[in-house]
């Protein structure tokens, strides 16, 4: 294999060349022996194949007869004509028959007849009441559908074909009346027209198989072939009885290869015939086409072949050739370039070649000039971070200015100035801080510096009451939760009071949660503007519309992104009442959302 290997590309292409011939050769003399027994064997198979789904659709069309006399054993109508055939309900009881007849043969196009027979009635559009009887006679008291066979009419119906048909009958016994419970009322026959059923089989006369439906008392059904090949098949299976086997029956006659097989549950025989002498003459037909083909086909390897060598091969091999002259050259020479002929293929491959050159001469350039670049984005990148160091002393310079103004307000005896500082500061320091979640207690402690600046404001407005377990402080939460509700609370429910208002703060566990209340008896909310805020609450998209109420929504939205669509914000109130609003999240982060869709919210 390694010498074959290394071999050049012309040497294996003339070694596979002659590998080619003489597989070709090798197969169309297999191919020549072989056909016969193939067409045989493919001809039985297609056969055996056909003759199963022939079984399989028999035993389906006697599964749906016998699901339609299912429901007819339980019809009323039915039952009270085979009891009382001539009363005054009788007209009635015949016109709901007529409509369930006509309901079954327009969604079963196959059947043809459905008939009822006891002493007193007779009632049938292809059989005469003897026929009948002696349909009846052949039933019995059985309890189960039975396959009366294949019969042909006596009556003549415009509306009916002349037949054969595929009868089935069965037994009406009675369920309605409790005094004729069980009793045998009478039987119903139903006729198949085979022509109109759904079993799917090759109609064609130059078929090489031939179908034959046989039932117990010999009586046939040619499917696709005249009577006179029918007849001619019957006699070559001889005795059917000898066929009778779960498993189809094959024999080999003198004209024909026949498949018998048998269905037990409707005691059909189905016979599946293939004709041997146009099997033969197929063969005489597929072995001359076969020899012709081998010969076409070797003519046309050996012209592809010279084609291939012409269009592909040599220009291939000087493709190969140039690469290596490429590679010799020094990257500052220029590139020769290459015209290879043959087919559009390799044309458009030296085309591309010589881009591939070219665009590698330019991709260098541009690679040179990336590098360049790069190095002078981390020099600006470095810069940036300078002075984003420098921008960082800023705050020191208001967090200085803020701690001066508290030292000259307790020197001046003004404790207000300096609380008011002191708060301002750390509302300051807090907001600025990067962490996104902090501990409970740091967000009280900013809400109460928050509180301190608008008590010092209005110092007799209001009042706040503070009702915080102990075991909330530790629990982490997002920072400026509290803040702006509380902002709320003062801004639009006590600011514009007359009177004085009261806040109140309160926090607890439920179980694995944190729920923090705020509520106010301020001048509260009409409905219209509470239902107008809960929409928003329920629909992200429409909070962005609302400006009014940006600190609550803000909030909600907040919580169920960090938390989920489980947690959030609920909001009462109502005019001159007050507002309550109640927060709602687990005691430690469940999941990771995306906390930089947190940060971008703003207030």
């Amino acid at each position: 294999m390694n010498q074959f290997t290394n071999l050049k590309i012309k040497a294996q292409f003339k070694i596979i060349l002659i590998c080619i011939i003489i597989a070709c050769l090798g197969i169309g003399m297999f191919t020549f022996f072989a056909v016969k027994n193939l067409l045989v064997k493919n001809a039985a198979t297609y056969s055996q194949n056909i003759s199963q789904k022939f079984n399989s659709e028999i035993d389906y069309l006697f599964s749906k007869v016998n699901s339609i006399y299912d429901y007819l054993q339980f019809n009323q109508n039915i039952e009270q004509i085979f009891l009382k055939p001539y009363t005054e309900n009788t007209p009635t009881n015949i016109r709901n028959i007529l409509v369930q007849f006509t309901s079954y043969s327009m969604m079963n196009k196959d059947i043809s007849d459905i008939a009822m027979v006891n002493k007193d009635i007779h009632w049938s559009s292809l059989y005469s009441a003897e026929t009948l009887n002696s349909m009846t006679t052949e039933l019995g008291k059985s309890y189960h559908m039975k396959s009366l066979g294949i019969k042909n009419t006596e009556l003549k119906n415009n509306n009916a074909p002349e037949g054969p048909y595929l009868v089935f009958a069965k037994n009406i016994f009675g369920v309605h009346d409790n005094a004729n419970y069980g009793k045998l009322l009478g039987s119903i026959i139903l006729s198949i027209d085979p022509k109109k059923s759904s079993i799917n089989l090759p109609n064609s006369e130059d078929s090489q198989a031939y179908f034959i439906l046989v039932d117990k008392g010999a009586h046939t059904y040619p499917f696709n072939c005249s009577d006179t090949f029918c007849k001619e098949i019957l006699s070559q299976c001889g005795n059917l009885k000898k066929f009778i086997s779960p498993a189809p029956t094959q024999e080999d006659t003198k004209d024909y290869l026949l498949f018998v097989s048998y269905v037990p549950s409707a005691e059909y025989y189905v016979i599946c015939a293939l004709d041997k002498h146009e099997l033969n003459s197929d063969l005489v037909k597929v072995t001359s086409m076969v020899l012709l083909i081998v010969l076409v086909v070797l003519f046309f390897i050996l012209f592809l072949m010279w084609n291939i060598q012409h269009n592909m091969v040599d220009p291939i091999n000087e493709l190969y050739l140039h690469i290596k002259r490429i590679r010799k050259i020094t990257p500052d020479e220029p590139k020769p370039v290459i015209n290879l002929y043959g087919c559009e293929e390799i044309h458009s491959l030296s085309q591309e070649f010589n881009n591939m050159v070219q665009e590698t001469d330019r991709l260098n350039n541009e690679l040179y000039e990336a590098t360049v670049n790069l190095y002078e984005a981390k020099l600006g990148k470095k810069q940036a971070e300078l002075d984003y160091l420098r921008s960082q002393i800023n705050p020191h310079f208001l967090y200085n200015t803020l701690e001066s103004i508290k030292n000259i307000g307790l020197e001046q005896n003004v404790p207000e100035i300096a609380s008011i500082a002191t708060a301002l500061a750390k509302m300051f320091r807090y907001n600025v801080k990067e962490e996104s979640t902090v501990l409970f207690a740091e967000e009280l402690e900013i809400t109460q510096a928050y509180l301190d600046i608008q008590l010092a404001r209005f110092p007799d407005k209001f009042d706040v009451i503070y009702s915080i377990r102990e075991n909330t402080l530790n629990v982490p939460v997002m920072k400026l939760l509290l803040q702006p509700l509380v902002e709320n609370a003062v801004s639009h429910g006590i600011e514009s009071m007359t009177r004085r208002g009261t806040i109140y703060i309160g926090a607890r566990l439920d179980q694995n949660d944190l729920v923090i209340t705020i509520q106010d008896d301020g001048i509260g909310i009409d409905s219209k503007t509470l239902e107008d805020i809960k929409t928003h609450l329920e629909n992200p998209d429409m909070s962005q519309k609302n400006k009014e109420h940006i600190g609550i929504i803000n909030v909600h939205y907040r919580i169920q992104l960090h938390y989920g669509k489980a947690y959030g914000l609920s909001i009462e109130s109502s005019k001159d009442s007050g507002t309550k609003v109640v927060l709602k999240f687990p005691k430690t982060i469940s999941n990771t959302h995306n906390m930089e869709e947190i940060k971008c919210l703003r207030y």
